[in-house]
C-alpha cells in the first residue's frame, strides 16, 4: 500500500514537473512572437509624395471628397463643414495642415474618430491596407515629430508616418476662436 501511494505521489510531481515545464517553454515562447508581431492596422493614404498610416481604429470611413462649405476666418489647411452620412463634420486639408507640396487631386476623405470627435481629412488617394509589424519600424523617426502639426507615432522604414489620431484630433489649432481676426 505504501508503495502504491509513493508511486502516486512521485506520478503527481512529474506531472506537475511537466506542466510547469510545457508552461514555462509557451512563456518563453509568445515574449519572444510579441516583439515581431503585429504593431497597428493601417490604412495607407498618400498626400502628395507622403505616405501616411491612419489607425484602422481611428478610421470611420473613407469616402470621396463631399461637397465642402468653406466657412469664414478659417486657418488655409481647414476647408470646412461637409455633411457625411447625417453628420456634419470639420474638414482639413492633410496637405495643407502637414505643409506638403502636391498638385494632385485631393480626391479622397478620411473619417478620423476619437474621443475628442470626428473630423474629416481629404488626401489624395489610398494606397493600400496594410498591417504594420513591430520590426516595419524605423528607430526614432517617431519620436523626432513631437510638436502638433505632425503628431506621428511611428514611422516605418519604408517611411509610412503612422498617425497618432488622438493626438491629432486633440490639438490645439483645431479650435477656432471668435476673437480671432
Amino acid at each position: 500500500m505504501s508503495q502504491a501511494i509513493a508511486k502516486a505521489g512521485s506520478d503527481r510531481l512529474r506531472s506537475e514537473e511537466l506542466l510547469r515545464k510545457r508552461a514555462e517553454k509557451l512563456a518563453r515562447t509568445k515574449r519572444s512572437d510579441a516583439a515581431g508581431r503585429h504593431f497597428q492596422t493601417v490604412a495607407v493614404v498618400a498626400v502628395g509624395k507622403e505616405l501616411l498610416g491612419i489607425p484602422v481604429a481611428n478610421l470611420g470611413e473613407i469616402v470621396p471628397v463631399p461637397p465642402i462649405t468653406p466657412l469664414p476666418r478659417l486657418p488655409s489647411w481647414m476647408l470646412g463643414i461637409a455633411h457625411v452620412r447625417g453628420e456634419l463634420l470639420s474638414v482639413a486639408s492633410a496637405a495643407k495642415w502637414f505643409g506638403v507640396e502636391t498638385n494632385a487631386a485631393q480626391e479622397k476623405m478620411a473619417v478620423l474618430e476619437s474621443s475628442a470627435g470626428p473630423l474629416g481629412l481629404v488626401v489624395e488617394r489610398v494606397v493600400e491596407f496594410r498591417e504594420i509589424h513591430s520590426e516595419e519600424l524605423a528607430e526614432d523617426l517617431g519620436a523626432a515629430a513631437t510638436d502638433m502639426s505632425r503628431p506621428v507615432l511611428a514611422t516605418t522604414k519604408d517611411l509610412i508616418a503612422i498617425l497618432d489620431v488622438d493626438r491629432l484630433l486633440a490639438s490645439e489649432s483645431l479650435i477656432v476662436s471668435h476673437a480671432s481676426g
